[in-house]
């Protein structure tokens, strides 16, 4: 069940694009409908957000198991992030900071979610294998999989893409061909990024009328001014959400905020250790000694986060250190190398004390800290609840129109997605509840349905419950319900 709006937009764009449509038709009151994240024209609407993430989605919202998706795609992240890292380091190193990504709070609470960094990073791995067997032995599939890889995460998060193409380009440039064509390998790879990064301009097209203009950016416009979600520092970028970014505009003074507030988050999150997350990483820094695979971490970690640093928002404290995500895998391989450092320095009898201590810290995170803070923040997360899956199933409401009460966000938007998308189909319609003139636009648009009227969480105070139905349209127009659907 999605946690925040971002989750909901991303599965309503997952189910269209399930049904092969990049939009939706406009519903016959759209008032009534109206959802977070989601753009309304004149005839559809739609999730202004990039196709590569919602594409993947799709794949299990087509089979009835969207939730799968994200903990198939962390598993394949532990298996690439292997692959990657035994090119990179010693096997010891490799398995160790595997161990850990598999047992990484971080890792486990986003493969949970239905948000896009987990196939943003599964594609970053696996572009950058790709390019590390490209440096072994140049061929052109590993340059063409690398590049297209590279173009997926463009696709998903296309700050991220910009990232990894700065990242794995320059990297490439180990790869060397023979005789004046010594750069084919960089240049295949390139190709391969530019012609799958490509196709979100016909998509845009589509969307917007501009293959250049990205429809999350024509959302953002209108929704919080022009400029809003634009990259670099000026007194017109954010949304004003005062309490996750705190001063208006985005400068320097925001750079240090925002990486503060991530570094904290990372520092807990990580490894999910009593010590800090960042202990061994600042083990091996201050004392170990770095070789060339540690300064391709550290180039990696410095590209994600300074590019970040451009954006006005730090991602909030939604599944940790969010737009930080990409930093994972280098953070865990310096993790592995600094807990190596550690036992080198202890010596042959004190290296056991070490490897005790830290299996200690890792299965304190995995029977204390991700139980507690799975039940303490992730069940009914802001509000968020499932209750209507179970209840849309039921027979009474097979064709009916639920009527939620409450407010956009999280009574409408909880409830949404177990709605039926198309009004043809005798399933369920969600709609939202919100004043009696909407009511009456309701009943004439669908006069063949029987209306439930449901209350939310914020105005039960606890899950959802029926308030009054099955009713005719009739019935629905002669209650006098009191209007709470305030924003």
């Amino acid at each position: 069940h999605p946690h925040v709006p971002d989750e909901v937009s991303y599965l309503l764009q997952a189910r269209y694009l399930a049904t092969g449509h990049l939009a939706m038709p406009l519903p016959a009151v759209p008032e009534a409908f109206n959802v977070d994240l989601m753009t309304y024209q004149a005839t559809r609407w739609f999730s202004p957000f990039p196709p590569g993430w919602p594409a993947i989605l799709a794949i299990g919202a087509a089979l009835g198991t969207p939730w799968l998706v994200n903990p198939i795609l962390g598993g394949v992240a532990v298996v690439l992030t292997y692959l990657l890292l035994g090119e990179l380091y010693p096997r010891r190193t490799a398995r160790l900071a595997t161990v850990l990504l598999a047992c990484s709070p971080w890792a486990l609470f986003l493969s949970m979610s239905l948000m896009s960094h987990v196939a943003s990073l599964v594609a970053a791995v696996l572009a950058a294998w790709c390019v590390a067997r490209l440096r072994r032995a140049p061929r052109v599939g590993w340059a063409l999989l690398g590049g297209a890889s590279i173009g997926i995460v463009g696709l998903i998060r296309p700050l991220e893409g910009v990232a990894v193409a700065l990242l794995l380009g320059v990297w490439s440039l180990g790869a060397r061909g023979r005789g004046v064509l010594r750069l084919w390998p960089s240049a295949a790879l390139t190709l391969a990024t530019i012609a799958t990064g490509a196709l979100t301009l016909p998509y845009n097209r589509a969307l917007t009328g501009d293959a250049r203009t990205f429809p999350v950016m024509e959302y953002m416009n209108a929704t919080f001014g022009p400029g809003a979600n634009d990259l670099g520092f000026g007194p017109n970028r954010g949304s004003g959400w005062e309490g996750l970014d705190p001063l208006p505009g985005h400068g320097p003074v925001d750079v240090l905020i925002n990486a503060n507030f991530n570094l904290f988050q990372t520092n807990t999150e990580l490894l999910g250790w009593a010590t800090g997350s960042l202990l061994p990483i600042l083990l091996l820094l201050l004392v170990g000694r770095l070789r060339r695979p540690d300064a391709w971490m550290l180039a990696c970690i410095a590209m994600v986060i300074g590019i970040h640093s451009l954006y006005y928002f730090s991602g909030g404290p939604d599944f940790g250190a969010r737009y930080w995500y990409l930093i994972l895998v280098p953070c865990l391989a310096l993790a592995a190398r600094g807990i190596e450092t550690a036992c080198e320095r202890a010596g042959a009898e004190g290296g056991g004390r070490v490897v005790a201590g830290v299996s200690a810290l890792v299965l304190t995170a995995l029977l204390v800290f991700v139980p507690w803070r799975a039940a303490d923040k992730y069940v009914h997360y802001r509000g968020m609840r499932p209750d209507l899956r179970t209840m849309v199933t039921e027979p009474a409401f097979r064709d009916g129109l639920i009527l939620v009460r409450g407010h956009r966000h999280p009574d409408y938007a909880s409830a949404v997605i177990y709605g039926n998308l198309d009004p043809a189909i005798p399933a369920p319609i969600v709609a939202w509840d919100r004043t009696p003139a909407q009511r009456a636009e309701l009943v004439a648009a669908y006069p063949t349905r029987r209306f439930w009227v449901i209350d939310g969480p914020t105005v039960t105070g606890d899950g959802y419950r029926v308030l009054a139905g099955p009713l005719t349209g009739d019935e629905l127009l002669t209650r006098r319900d009191e209007v709470v659907a305030d924003r």
